[in-house]
């Protein structure tokens, strides 16, 4: 394995947080502010390619963390109105916390791999308002049926 990332690797053993860092045309890693967690941070991905922007697993949903995401967003050139797309790569708070928050300042859609199914009842269900706390919905990953789309 050879690391690449070598300003990240750097910042985690000084133990402060790594700035955001533009891996590729169109790619840039994000570190989101991960509180009262050893882990101190995780990394955020955004993917911009014409006038679609995608965040992977946008972080823990803090206040700081919103302020990090927002910055790295403006790092690339972006606003977070920018984001059409949220993904997360599997359901841990630090990788879907922010997605709900995301959602409702951007309209951008929510998707989570189908093998996390099983930690979110409402893929089987319509969501509906009588189950606004279903597992997932608070992260935004609720699927809503079809007339509540039509709304």
């Amino acid at each position: 394995m050879e690391i690449t990332g070598t300003v990240q690797r750097q910042a985690w053993l000084k133990k402060v947080m790594p700035p955001v860092e533009c891996l590729s045309e169109g790619l840039w890693s994000v570190p989101v502010a991960f509180p009262g967690n050893p882990m101190r941070y995780t990394l955020a991905y955004v993917l911009a390619a014409g006038a679609d922007c995608l965040v992977i697993d946008p972080g823990f949903d803090s206040p700081q963390g919103r302020l990090d995401l927002q910055a790295g967003l403006r790092n690339a050139g972006l606003g977070i109105r920018d984001v059409t797309g949220i993904l997360a790569t599997h359901f841990h708070t630090d990788h879907l916390g922010m997605a709900g928050w995301l959602r409702g300042q951007s309209g951008a859609w929510v998707a989570l791999g189908s093998a996390e199914k099983r930690y979110i009842s409402a893929f089987r269900i319509p969501w509906t308002k009588a189950r606004p706390t279903a597992p997932g919905c608070a992260h935004g990953a609720c699927r809503k049926s079809a007339s509540a789309r039509q709304r």
